[in-house]
């Protein structure tokens, strides 16, 4: 049996005992259920190997790199040097802290790529170190873009995975007062999905642009906090 998106609001205002929404609008709970289903269909796709291909990128010069438009799928990783060297991914803030400047040497360029570290909000960038010259060949990973799923996609299975994410959405709005619960629920979300490192799973929800297209769409991101997982 599918999931009736106007179910599962009207169960999550049940639970919140404002049946009327006086305190939570419909409308919150609706852009929480799109929300949950866009969170939950990057999970199952990133945990898909076959929606990943590996293709030769030739880099910009320096250490800023940008897809073209043109590209089939959203970036997910930098492979290895076209040699076979393997290029190690790094938190933006552990490469400033190992190699401050690092986006500025072009000096250290010793023939292939050591590391590389997400472009934060823009899904579709990158950056490596040493910063390349132009036309250094090296291996990315690309997701396929499968059809959008709605929650009429999913069954009924994941009907508490979303009421789970809805409370937590309800809770976190309303503060600190709620904390521990908004957090319960978040932990309980994550854990349904299988998902141990939330604030990784978060990180990388973030910079494949699920929270984004949600904005862009009207419904505010989570405000996923740092030091919450």
């Amino acid at each position: 049996m599918a999931i009736d998106p106007g179910g599962m609001v009207a169960r999550a205002a049940e639970l919140l005992t404002d049946e009327e929404f006086d305190f939570w609008e419909r409308g919150f709970h609706e852009r929480s259920v799109a929300e949950a289903v866009c969170i939950i269909s990057e999970v199952l796709q990133s945990a898909l190997d076959q929606d990943c291909v590996d293709m030769t990128f030739n880099t910009q010069a320096g250490a800023a790199q940008q897809l073209p438009d043109a590209v089939d799928g959203r970036f997910k990783a930098v492979v290895a040097n076209q040699s076979g060297r393997t290029i190690r991914e790094y938190e933006r803030q552990q490469l400033d802290n190992l190699i401050p400047c690092w986006g500025e040497q072009t000096d250290a360029w010793r023939g292939y790529v050591e590391f590389w570290t997400r472009g934060g909000c823009e899904d579709q960038s990158f950056y490596l170190y040493p910063p390349p010259p132009a036309g250094h060949a090296i291996r990315i990973r690309l997701m396929q873009d499968a059809d959008e799923m709605t929650a009429e996609d999913l069954d009924c299975r994941y009907e508490s995975v979303i009421l789970d994410y809805l409370l937590w959405r309800a809770f976190e709005r309303e503060g600190s007062e709620n904390a521990n619960k908004w957090q319960g629920y978040r932990q309980s979300f994550w854990d349904q999905l299988s998902v141990y490192k939330a604030q990784e799973q978060e990180r990388i929800l973030r910079d494949a642009g699920c929270y984004d297209r949600l904005c862009k769409e009207g419904a505010p991101p989570p405000s996923i906090q740092a030091g919450s997982a």
